[in-house]
């Protein structure tokens, strides 16, 4: 299978990558703060999955921006799955330990218990996760 992943440096995307490799997948990793065209590389890779682990704003950087934060973490995970779906493409989101804050060490699933996001990156990313269940 032909896979293009963001945020392919990152912890997930590293060990996630070379699992997908060690099972013989043909794995390209993009960084969307390098990479202009999402569509470009869909196209270039013909890729017909992509994990999207990045969205270009990175942890504690974005507490200086709030409202920007949030926006280009939803707006950026939006370019991704619409160009997904514009191409074909499989589209499979993961997203960081970050959004189920601290939860007094209980194990954190999917269902909760969720403490508060500790950063405005985290928020954005729970608030992304949240729309993709409901959409379910």
């Amino acid at each position: 299978m032909r896979v293009l992943v963001t945020g392919a440096s990152g912890f997930i995307g590293s060990h996630l990558g070379r699992e997908l490799q060690d099972a013989g997948h043909l794995v390209v990793g993009i960084d969307l703060e390098v990479d202009a065209s999402i569509e470009g590389a869909i196209e270039s890779h013909q890729a017909e999955v992509l994990i999207h682990l990045e969205d270009g704003v990175h942890g504690l950087l974005g507490e200086s921006a709030v409202y920007k934060t949030v926006c280009d973490t939803a707006g950026v995970t939006a370019s991704v799955a619409k160009a997904c779906g514009e191409h074909g493409v499989r589209f499979i989101y993961g997203s960081t330990e970050e959004i189920y804050g601290d939860n007094s060490q209980e194990v954190s699933s999917e269902e909760g218990p969720f403490g508060l996001p500790g950063t405005t990156y985290a928020l954005g990313k729970l608030m992304r996760s949240e729309e993709r269940r409901v959409g379910k």
